[in-house]
């Protein structure tokens, strides 16, 4: 992978919309709009995307996500610790990528500036983003080209 895109996951999951579904991929899990605005530019800039959970780190898009949660960056119970965190990013070979397209909020970038200690050239094309509405057109633009 010499491209990928940090996207975030989301509150809204599968599991909102049928409780009894079981476990399910980490491409299939995650249903707000945001995160499938941010799948949608990651595909058409032919980025990998990498989900950034709360709870399971940096998630593959076949990554199982075993059943629902409600965990954010800015809980203190149930998020994943930074340690875990750089593991992950070097195990599943992110470490070894030349540039990351980061498509998340600020707290999801103070976390990858805790967590990712290699050098890589980073694009941030949501940076200027005045909220979730300006993030949503800017992605939406970035695609119709």
């Amino acid at each position: 992978m010499k491209q990928i895109a940090v996207i975030p996951c989301g509150k809204k999951k599968i599991w909102d919309m049928d409780p009894r579904t079981g476990p399910v991929y980490a491409k299939e899990a995650y249903q707000g709009t945001l995160h499938k605005k941010c799948t949608q530019y990651a595909r058409f800039h032919h980025l990998y995307p990498v989900i950034l959970s709360a709870k399971y780190g940096f998630l593959k898009p076949d990554d199982v996500v075993p059943a629902d949660y409600d965990v954010g960056f800015q809980h203190h119970s149930g998020v994943i610790n930074d340690e875990a965190l750089i593991s992950q990013w070097h195990a599943k070979g992110f470490s070894r990528t030349e540039t990351i397209v980061v498509l998340t909020g600020k707290k999801h970038i103070r976390v990858l500036n805790r967590v990712i200690d290699t050098p890589h050239q980073w694009e941030f094309p949501l940076a200027h983003a005045r909220g979730i509405g300006d993030m949503l057109r800017i992605l939406d633009q970035s695609v119709q080209h």
